[in-house]
C-alpha cells in the first residue's frame, strides 16, 4: 500500500504536467487553426499558402477549404438554391467520391461517410429505385451549411500543424508571416482600447 502511494505521489506532479502540457498543445493548435484561417482571408496570402502546399504536394487541401468556404458564402448570402446545389456537387466529384481527381486524405471513419453520402447522392440523382442500403443519402436531401464542416475541420487542422510550421520557417514566406502577425496584435489592440472605451462611457 505504502508503495503504491509513494508512486501516486511521485506520478502526481508528471500526470499534471502533461495534463498541461496537453492543454497547452491543444490550445495552440486551436489559435493556429484561427490564425491560418485569418491568414487565407488575404488573396496574396492564399496564393502563397497554396505556392507552398503545392511544394509539399498537398495543394488539394487548400483547395477543398477553399471549394468549402464559397459554398458557405452562399448561405450567408441568402442566395442556396441552384448555385449552392452545383457547389456541393462539384465538391463531392472533386474532393470526397472514391477515386475524385483531388481527393483528400481524410481518416477512414470520416472517408467512410462521405462515400456513402455520394453513393446515396448519385443513386438518388440518377433515378434508380434501389440505393444501397448503407448509403447516407443526406446529401441528397436539402442543402445544408454544415454539411462538409467535420471534413473541414480535418483539413484545417492538417494545413495548420506541420505545414503552417515549415511555412512559417521559409525564408521566401517568414516577412509575410510576420507581417501578418504584427497587424492582428494591433488590430486587436486597437479593439481593446474600444471595448475599453465603450465600457468607460
Amino acid at each position: 500500500m505504502l508503495g503504491i502511494l509513494l508512486v501516486l505521489i511521485i506520478a502526481s506532479p508528471l500526470l499534471r504536467d502533461f495534463r498541461m502540457t496537453i492543454r497547452a498543445d491543444l490550445k495552440a493548435s486551436l489559435n493556429a487553426d484561427e490564425l491560418l484561417v485569418d491568414f487565407l482571408d488575404d488573396a496574396n496570402q492564399l496564393a502563397m499558402y497554396k505556392e507552398f502546399l503545392e511544394g509539399e504536394f498537398s495543394a488539394e487541401l487548400l483547395l477543398f477549404f477553399v471549394q468549402i468556404r464559397e459554398y458557405k458564402k452562399l448561405f450567408v448570402a441568402g442566395i442556396p438554391g441552384p448555385r449552392a446545389e452545383h457547389q456541393r456537387e462539384k465538391i463531392i466529384k472533386t474532393f470526397l467520391a472514391p477515386g475524385a481527381k483531388l481527393e483528400i486524405n481524410l481518416p477512414e471513419s470520416m472517408s467512410k461517410r462521405y462515400r456513402l453520402q455520394s453513393q446515396g447522392t448519385t443513386a438518388a440523382r440518377s433515378g434508380l429505385v434501389v440505393v444501397p442500403l448503407e448509403a447516407d443519402t443526406s446529401f441528397a436531401g436539402p442543402l445544408r451549411i454544415d454539411e462538409f464542416d467535420a471534413a473541414r475541420e480535418e483539413v484545417l487542422y492538417m494545413m495548420s500543424s506541420d505545414p503552417l510550421l515549415r511555412f512559417q520557417q521559409d525564408p521566401r514566406y517568414q516577412s509575410t508571416w510576420q507581417a501578418f502577425l504584427q497587424n492582428r496584435v494591433e488590430l486587436n489592440r486597437r479593439n481593446d482600447d474600444l471595448a475599453a472605451l465603450a465600457a468607460a462611457t
